[in-house]
């Protein structure tokens, strides 16, 4: 574990490492640093070649950087024909940078990226920037894959920005991979990787199919409180879901609730809406599930 660390450097700037060939992180964590580079920027790596990372993660702090900036690695490439391969790994933190920036890679280019996930705030300047990976290009058929992960990313900018990913080529490969809707705002994804799902959807655990391991590979959501998690995380630690919380002042208002229908609600005060034609709220498909006082 390496916690509470303050780091800067120039290009191929890492926590871990700054430039990795063929090598391995596996089991190693890291607690609230201060991570400040430029080009390939990353949590646990600068810039890494066929990395093979297992059961790691950042689990707290901010990363400033420039061009392929990532909460893991800044920039994920290849050598001798030899894959990437990054598995079991999280980030959960604050990232900032000018344009490729994603929550775990900044670029990716012919790595396979499974069982992960990006938890935290993403500010981008510039362009592609993606929940997971800001770039992703190829030099041979399915050059990316990812698979078994998610988003909860906020702050994800207008222009080339994506839920999953932000900018994709033909040979990027993602399945059973999914964004939220309601924190990051962003509707699409680049290429139509990835599927949007809102907070009550992701924190339930039919959304995620029968290709993620609950119970071997994954912890079990709980309903509109918590994110899945890695199973070798310390139980307790998922990612909260942060429910919201509005105040009902018109007729307009009430009716609303029907768009937000796990959130909090205050009557603001007395209203009256009996000349209107009021739609129930919830249904069997959507239930109401938050609360009114």
């Amino acid at each position: 574990t390496l916690e509470d660390a303050i780091i800067s450097g120039r290009n191929d700037t890492g926590s871990i490492v700054g430039e990795m060939h063929a090598g391995s992180i596996h089991s190693v964590l890291v607690k609230n640093i201060n991570l400040l580079g430029y080009d390939q920027t990353g949590g646990l790596i600068g810039r890494a070649y066929s990395p093979d990372i297992l059961q790691s993660a950042v689990l707290s702090g901010t990363i400033t950087g420039n061009s392929n900036t990532g909460g893991l690695i800044g920039i994920s490439s290849w050598e001798n024909s030899l894959r990437g391969d990054i598995r079991e790994s999280f980030s959960r933190l604050n990232i900032s940078g000018h344009s490729t920036v994603g929550g775990l890679l900044g670029y990716a280019s012919y790595v396979d990226l499974t069982d992960s996930y990006f938890a935290g705030d993403i500010q981008a300047s510039g362009s592609h920037s993606g929940g997971i990976i800001g770039n992703s290009s190829s030099h041979s058929n399915t050059n990316v894959v990812v698979e078994n992960t998610y988003t909860i990313s906020t702050d994800l900018p207008v222009g080339s920005s994506g839920g999953i990913v932000g900018s994709a080529d033909d040979d990027t490969v993602i399945t059973n991979s999914y964004w939220n809707t309601d924190t990051s705002s962003k509707n699409t994804t680049s290429r139509g990787r990835g599927l949007g799902k809102t907070t009550p959807e992701l924190t339930t655990q039919t959304t995620y199919g029968s290709t993620w391991n609950f119970g071997t590979t994954w912890r079990v959501p709980v309903s509109n409180t918590s994110y899945p998690c890695l199973l070798w995380e310390e139980a307790g630690s998922c990612p909260e879901a942060l429910v919201s919380e509005y105040d009902i002042s018109s007729c307009e208002d009430l009716q609303n609730i029907q768009n937000i229908p796990w959130a909090n609600y205050t009557l603001a005060t007395d209203i009256d809406c009996s000349s209107l034609d009021f739609i129930p709220l919830g249904t069997n498909i959507i239930p109401f599930t938050g609360s009114f006082d």
